[in-house]
C-alpha cells in the first residue's frame, strides 16, 4: 500500500504567443504548433535539434483512460508495460534490458517535481491519467539535462499548464475484470487566478489471481499571474495506492515446493 502526498510552490517564467489567424480571403490551414519546454526554454519541437516526442491533449484523448499504457506505446523508442494493474514497466530505447520490473535507469518529472527518488524508483502508479495534459520524452543523452541517467527523461505537464477558461467536467468507465473509473474535474479562472481541482478514484482486478488494483487520487493546483512573464504556482495532490502483484509460480508449482 502506497501514500503519496506531495506539496510544490514556484515562480516561474512564461513567454506569451501569439495565435496566427486566416485572413478572409486565406484559404491555408494553420496547424496548432506543438511546444517542447524540456529545454529550459519553449521551442517549437521542429526547431529541437534533439530526440524529443510531445503528446499532447488531442493524442492523450485517442486512447484509454485507465492507463498511461497506450499513450506511451505510441512513441519511438519507449515501451511501457502493465504485467499487472497499477505495476508498469517504462522502458525508453531498451533501459530496461538488465531490470526484470519497475521503471528503471528513467528519470519522471510531473509538472517539473521528481517523481523519481533518490534509488531510482518511480511512482508512476500514484498518477491518474485524467490529471495529466501533456508528455515530453526525452530521450537517451538528451536526458542528461536534469542529470545522469542512462534511458532518458519523461516530463509530465497536469491539467491547468494550457487551459485558461472556466470548466467542469465528469467521466465515468467501466470494462471487464472489475474495472470500474470515475473522475471529476473543476476549473475556475478568476482574474489573473486559475484554480484547477481534480478528483479521481479507480479499481480494477486482473484475470489472474492475487492481482488487484484501487487508488484514490485527489490533486489541487493554482496558478496566480502576477505580471505577463511571472507567475507564481501552487501544487499538491493526494494518492493512496494499493495493488496486487501475481507471483511466477503456479499451484503446482507451489505446492511442490
Amino acid at each position: 500500500c502506497l501514500s503519496l502526498i506531495l506539496i510544490f510552490v514556484a515562480c516561474s517564467f512564461v513567454s506569451a504567443q501569439q495565435a496566427t489567424t486566416n485572413s478572409p480571403g486565406d484559404t491555408t490551414k494553420h496547424l496548432t504548433g506543438l511546444t517542447v519546454r524540456g529545454y529550459l526554454i519553449e521551442e517549437p519541437v521542429l526547431s529541437v535539434p534533439a530526440s524529443v516526442s510531445v503528446l499532447g491533449p488531442a493524442q492523450l484523448s485517442l486512447q484509454p483512460e485507465n492507463s498511461l499504457v497506450s499513450s506511451f506505446n505510441t512513441v519511438p523508442g519507449v515501451r511501457m508495460e502493465e504485467r499487472s494493474p497499477g505495476s508498469y514497466r517504462l522502458s525508453i530505447r531498451g533501459s530496461l534490458l538488465r531490470s526484470p520490473f519497475g521503471v528503471r535507469d528513467v528519470k519522471i518529472y510531473y509538472d517539473e517535481i521528481p517523481l523519481t527518488d533518490a534509488g531510482g524508483n518511480t511512482y508512476l502508479n500514484a498518477i491518474d491519467v485524467n490529471s495529466v495534459q501533456g508528455i515530453e520524452v526525452l530521450k537517451g543523452p538528451d536526458g542528461s539535462l536534469f542529470g545522469a541517467n542512462s534511458g532518458g527523461v519523461v516530463l509530465i505537464h497536469p491539467v491547468n499548464r494550457y487551459n485558461d477558461s472556466n470548466y467542469l467536467s465528469a467521466g465515468l468507465n467501466a470494462g471487464s475484470y472489475g474495472l470500474f473509473h470515475e473522475n471529476i474535474g473543476l476549473q475556475n479562472k478568476s482574474g489573473n487566478n486559475q484554480l484547477n481541482i481534480n478528483q479521481a478514484f479507480q479499481s480494477y482486478g486482473g484475470y489472474r489471481q492475487h492481482s488487484y488494483m484501487q487508488r484514490t487520487y485527489l490533486q489541487a493546483a493554482d496558478k496566480l499571474t502576477i505580471s505577463p512573464k511571472d507567475q507564481l504556482k501552487f501544487l499538491g495532490f493526494y494518492s493512496d495506492l494499493g495493488y496486487q502483484t501475481p507471483g511466477g509460480l503456479n499451484l503446482a508449482q507451489y505446492q511442490s515446493d
